[in-house]
């Protein structure tokens, strides 16, 4: 727990020691500009304490925060969120970033974070990180000829790898 020093008012020269908790410590720093400070103050704590000091922070804060961690860290947090929010805040760092850490999760988290996502959110989400664009719109006119050239049937949908269908 971080301690401030304040002068008291009323009593000129004497000093209060007040504590000030983590996340209110996280967000004086963010307010202040101090993003570097704030980035190495939150990595001193666990990863599931610093998930925690993150969520209580506007989401602003949070975004500007996670954007300053370094990527095996912000790997560590990653799971610990929802994925709808994992996703946003792992969109807030370059792709070449975005893709480091996401490499850098645990496996299995790595394999249940992907498999919690919806399945175009996957789709973009794959693309990103292979580094490909996103497919052009296809016309009618044109779609026969894409199916041919890829092999795959309109009647038989892509499948996401690992993931059971019945």
């Amino acid at each position: 727990m971080a301690v401030r020093r304040c002068a008291v008012s009323g009593n000129a020269g004497s000093v209060a020691e007040i504590n000030v908790q983590p996340g209110a410590k996280l967000h004086d720093l963010l307010v202040s500009n101090e993003i570097p400070l704030a980035a190495a103050y939150l990595q001193q704590f666990p990863p599931p304490r610093a998930a925690d000091l993150l969520m209580e922070l506007s989401f602003e804060e949070q975004q500007l925060l996670f954007r300053a961690l370094a990527p095996r860290f912000a790997a560590a947090l990653v799971p610990r969120f929802p994925y709808y929010h994992s996703y946003v805040l792992l969109h807030t760092r370059p792709a070449e970033e975005m893709r480091a850490i996401v490499n850098e999760i645990d496996p299995a988290d790595r394999m249940r974070f992907l498999d919690e996502l919806p399945e175009e959110t996957w789709q973009r989400l794959m693309e990103e990180l292979s580094g490909q664009a996103a497919a052009p719109p296809v016309s009618p006119e044109a779609a026969p000829a894409r199916v041919e050239e890829s092999g795959v049937s309109p009647a038989r949908p892509l499948r996401r790898p690992g993931r059971i269908y019945s």
